[in-house]
C-alpha cells in the first residue's frame, strides 16, 4: 500500500491484489478503502480512467496548494488494451481503428495534463511548481501484432532499435520533460543522460532536504544549465522478461547483454545511436571496464532468482 510506504494519500488501483479494472474501473482505492464507481458498474463506461486520474490530481492541488507538496500522477494510458471513450480529433483520419484509438488515448492524457497545469496557474503556484513528465519505457506494452503495427505506424521509437523490455535504446531511452518557469530555460534540450534513480536525489535537492544514500544524483544543476558537462558515471539497467538482460551506459559507450552468460555487445552511441554495429571486439578495455562494473552492481533478486546461483 502506498500509504504504508511514505504517501499521505493514495487514489488508484493495485495490480498485485487484482483491483485493476482497466480503463473503466468500477472501483478504486481511496487510501486503503475500496470505493465504488457507480457510473461504471454493470460494465457501463461512464468514467474513463485517464480522466479520473486527471480529476484526482486537480482536486489534490486545490486542497494542498497553500503548502509544499509532492504529487505523483500515474497514467495508465496509452498502455494496452487500446480503449478510449471516443476517437476524438482522429475520428476522420484515414487510419485503422487501432491507430485512431491509440492517438485518442494520448489525446485524453494530454488534455488531462493541460488541465493539471491550468490548475497550478489558477491556484497561483504555477511558477513555484516543478513538473516532470516521463514514460517508464519504450513503446509497445506487449509484443503483439496489433501493438507492433500501431507503434510502427507512428514511428514511436524513431531511429532507435527495440521496444519495451529490450535493453537497446528503443526500450529504455525516453524523453524527460521538465517545466519550472523562470528556472529551467524553455525550449532547450539537455543531452546529459539521466535515469529514474536520479529522481529521488533531485527531488530532495529541489526541496532543500538532506541527501540520502542513492545510486542516482541530483540533475538540478543540468536543469538550470542544460549545457553543463555530463558527469563521468555509468548507468545500469537489468530486466527479467522474457529473459534476464542487462545494459550499461558510460558516456558514448553502451553495453548490452541479451541473456545470462552471454558476451557483452558494445556500441558507440555518438556514431551509432541505432545500435547496429557491435564493436566489442575492437574495444576490449572498454568492454572489461563495463563488465566489471556490471558484476559489482548487480544484486540478485528474490523475485527473479538466478538459476546459476
Amino acid at each position: 500500500m502506498p500509504t504504508r510506504h511514505g504517501f499521505d494519500e493514495f487514489k488508484g488501483w493495485l495490480t498485485q491484489d487484482g483491483s485493476s479494472q482497466g480503463y473503466f474501473p468500477h472501483r478504486r482505492y481511496h487510501n486503503e478503502e475500496i470505493v465504488e464507481i457507480p457510473e461504471n458498474s454493470d460494465k457501463r463506461q461512464g468514467r474513463y480512467e485517464t480522466e479520473i486520474v486527471s480529476e484526482d490530481a486537480q482536486e489534490f492541488i486545490r486542497r494542498n496548494h497553500a503548502d509544499p507538496f509532492f504529487l505523483y500522477v500515474a497514467y495508465s494510458s496509452p498502455h494496452s488494451p487500446y480503449i478510449a471513450p471516443t476517437q476524438g480529433s482522429y475520428a476522420n483520419e484515414s487510419w485503422d481503428n487501432d491507430e485512431k484509438t491509440y492517438a485518442s488515448m494520448i489525446e485524453y492524457m494530454d488534455r488531462g495534463i493541460g488541465e493539471i497545469l491550468d490548475t497550478l496557474k489558477a491556484t497561483g503556484i504555477d511558477e513555484q511548481t516543478v513538473v516532470f513528465f516521463a514514460s517508464d519505457n519504450g513503446p509497445r506494452s506487449e509484443p503483439t501484432e496489433q501493438q507492433t503495427k500501431v507503434v510502427n505506424f507512428f514511428d514511436s521509437n524513431g531511429i532507435l532499435q527495440g521496444y519495451k523490455r529490450d535493453m537497446y535504446e528503443g526500450g529504455i531511452r525516453d524523453p524527460l520533460i521538465v517545466r519550472w518557469p523562470q528556472h529551467v530555460p524553455a525550449g532547450k534540450t539537455c543531452s546529459v543522460p539521466t535515469y529514474f534513480p536520479d529522481f529521488l536525489p533531485t527531488a530532495l535537492d529541489l526541496a532543500g532536504a538532506s541527501p540520502q544514500n542513492s545510486d542516482g544524483l541530483s540533475i538540478k544543476p543540468f536543469l538550470l544549465n542544460p549545457s553543463r558537462k555530463a558527469p563521468d558515471r555509468i548507468l545500469y539497467w537489468e530486466f527479467y522478461e522474457p529473459e534476464f538482460r542487462q545494459a550499461a551506459r558510460w558516456g558514448r559507450w553502451k553495453a548490452v547483454r541479451l541473456k545470462r552468460g552471454a558476451p557483452l555487445e558494445l556500441y558507440d552511441l555518438s556514431k551509432d545511436p541505432s545500435e547496429q554495429h557491435d564493436i566489442a571486439a575492437q574495444n576490449v578495455d572498454v568492454v572489461k571496464h563495463l563488465d566489471d562494473f556490471i558484476v559489482r552492481t548487480h544484486i540478485p533478486s528474490a523475485e527473479y532468482p538466478d538459476p546459476q546461483s
